[in-house]
């Protein structure tokens, strides 16, 4: 018998389902809202001012792994971030959304040839802290944006093989913090989990673990 999703999968399938069904419809920023809510404020300092709180949605990324990029994914992501009592930021963002790789694509973890095409889903979170002399509020619906992956670029395996990556990435963090110093991000919490039936490849901040092989 397979060993059924985590109910947080099934959990973000649901929402990306929806979310999807919806971007055509997302809104230009809004203002903030009186009553902002901090839903990842976990370990935020007292003190510190909600300053972004937004969603946007993501076609055609690729995924990197231990070899290269592995699979194109689609998502949705919401992003916060807190002016910190010290002048400094917190930003914390978490995705839900699928993924799909395709026959002679590596395998994320041990690279191997992929028998056969596949998909499934991913949830993912980033928290770190960082430094910007200046930044622009953002709060609302940012729309979907085309990363413009491919499935050839997935499938040379490797940066070393002419890999580039998605070539059209739109940056929040680059958009709204105009006068970030990206040199002074700390992690504070990583950690990509992507599913297939049984099987689970994650991205921590320590390491990867795990791998997902798909055969006919």
């Amino acid at each position: 018998m397979k060993k059924p999703l985590p109910l947080a999968a099934v959990v973000a399938l649901i929402v990306i389902i929806a979310l999807m069904a919806a971007g055509t419809a997302l809104a230009a920023p809004t203002v903030q809202p009186a009553s902002a809510t901090s839903v990842h404020a976990v370990g935020v300092p007292a003190g510190s001012v909600l300053v972004m709180n937004f969603t946007y949605g993501v076609r055609n990324d690729e995924a990197y792994a231990n070899v290269g990029y592995w699979a194109l994914t689609s998502y949705i992501r919401h992003v916060q971030a807190w002016r910190l009592p010290d002048g400094a930021f917190y930003w914390t963002s978490r995705w839900a959304g699928t993924w799909t790789t395709f026959r002679g694509a590596l395998s994320p973890g041990a690279a191997v040839t992929q028998s056969a095409g596949g998909s499934g889903i991913f949830t993912a979170v980033l928290d770190g802290t960082f430094e910007a002399s200046s930044y622009i509020p953002a709060f609302g619906c940012l729309g979907t944006h085309d990363y413009r992956g491919t499935k050839a670029d997935i499938l040379l395996g490797t940066p070393e093989a002419g890999q580039a990556g998605p070539s059209a990435v739109w940056s929040p963090g680059d958009i709204y913090f105009p006068g970030e110093d990206w040199s002074t991000w700390t992690t504070v919490r990583q950690q990509y989990t992507y599913h297939y039936k049984h099987q689970t490849f994650e991205v921590t901040d320590t390491g990867t673990m795990g791998d997902i092989v798909i055969t006919k």
